[in-house]
């Protein structure tokens, strides 16, 4: 595992804020999906990953 040094951790916080600037104006940009229905019954990691 490699560890990002802090001006690394710096940037890419940054940049996630930049982003998140996008979801908080007036009019944000929408997103419509179709999800097949075996997508969201399949199961994975049991129930306390569901929980999460």
């Amino acid at each position: 595992m490699s560890l990002e040094s802090r001006d690394d951790v710096e940037v890419r916080v940054s940049q996630r804020m930049d982003r998140q600037q996008v979801l908080d104006r007036p009019m944000p940009p929408e997103l419509d999906v179709i999800v097949h229905e075996a997508a969201l019954r399949t199961e994975f990691g049991g129930s306390a990953v569901a929980r999460q």
